[in-house]
This record gives structure tokens, sequence and C-alpha cells, in this order.
């Protein structure tokens, strides 16, 4: 039995000095690796890095010469839209997982926040999400209104 027994002993020293520095391991990873100043640094850069990939479009939308003289609705910005339309979108959804008053806004009930998080995610799918939204938007927001006055009570 002195045999067994000495070979018993040996691998119960080893599991322990393996559960030892596993749990030494993991402390000073999630001390030192994973604190709150590398997730402000993460989030900081998804929300950066969101907001740059929707500045293209922005871009197109702010100096489009036909912005103002069509009725809100432009062919330039709508191709614009329709070009950048995966890249604006995986921005804005990035920018949604990081953003806190974005996703205040979203839960609010903010109807151009709800409408672009749902046609960023077409957009994202399908590609075409943006284009709908710059055709959609100016119409949803007139019923939205008309809807609203219609419901308020007197």
């Amino acid at each position: 039995m002195g045999f067994f027994d000495s070979i018993g002993s040996f691998f119960k020293k080893i599991g322990k000095g393996i559960k030892r520095g596993g749990e030494v391991m993991y402390k000073g990873v999630k001390n030192n690796v994973f604190n709150d100043k590398v997730a402000k640094g993460i989030k900081s850069a998804v929300n950066t890095i969101g907001r740059g990939l929707q500045a293209p479009a922005k871009f197109i939308k702010k100096i489009d010469p036909l912005k103002g003289k069509l009725g809100g609705f432009s062919p330039i910005s709508l191709a614009g839209d329709i070009a950048l339309a995966l890249p604006s979108g995986v921005g804005y959804l990035g920018q949604l997982a990081t953003d806190r008053k974005l996703q205040n806004k979203l839960a609010s009930g903010d109807l151009d926040t709800i409408l672009d998080t749902g046609f960023s995610g077409l957009a994202v799918g399908g590609g075409l999400g943006n284009a709908f939204k710059s055709a959609l938007k100016p119409a949803s927001r007139k019923l939205s209104g008309k809807l609203a006055r219609a419901l308020r009570p007197t």
C-alpha cells in the first residue's frame, strides 16, 4: 500500500499546484488586464470606429447641392446611402452598442433612433437599408405627427 499511497500523494500535490497556479493567473489577469481602463478604452475605440464608418455618407449628405431643392429628396444622397449602406449600418450598430445616450434614446421610443436602428440592421443584412430609410424617414415623420395629433386628447 505504501507505493500506491505515494503515487496518490504525488498526483494530489500536482493537482493542488495546478489549482493554485490557475487561481493566481486568474487573479492577475482579472486585476491587471480586464480592468475599467481597458473596458473604457475598448468602448471608446468601438464608438469612434462606428462614427467613422458613418462619416462618408454624412459628408455626402452635407455637401449635396440638391438637398434643399427637391423637398428633402436627393438622388445624390440616395446613391450615397445605397453605396455606403453596409459600412454605415455596421458603424451605427457599433455606435449603438457603446453609446449610452443613443441607447437611452432608443429605449425612450425616439422615432428617428428606432428607424435608424431598424434600417441599419437591414443594411447589414441586405445592403439597402439606408436607401429605404432615406425614402421612408420623411414620410414616417409626417405620418407619426398626424397620428399624434389625431390621438391627442382634446
